[in-house]
């Protein structure tokens, strides 16, 4: 595994309530679903994304018409 994909794999394990994600910073957690705050133009300012498609703060935040696009590693 490389360096990078531990460090995403770490991050994930770790995420909780005010975590900063890529796009934003957490408001809650039911089990692999994650909101956060991520304001998209016409698409509002929460949204559900799956765990395993979260990154550090780091990496790029996209959306394209309302759905999350996760970065490549």
């Amino acid at each position: 595994m490389k360096k990078q994909e531990k460090i995403v794999q770490l991050f994930r394990s770790r995420l909780k309530v005010e975590s900063e994600t890529n796009c934003g910073p957490v408001i809650e957690v039911k089990g692999g679903l994650i909101k956060i705050y991520a304001p998209v133009s016409n698409y509002g300012n929460e949204h559900w994304v799956r765990l395993n498609e979260l990154f550090p703060k780091d990496y790029n935040c996209r959306f394209y018409n309302g759905k999350y696009i996760p970065p490549a590693i």
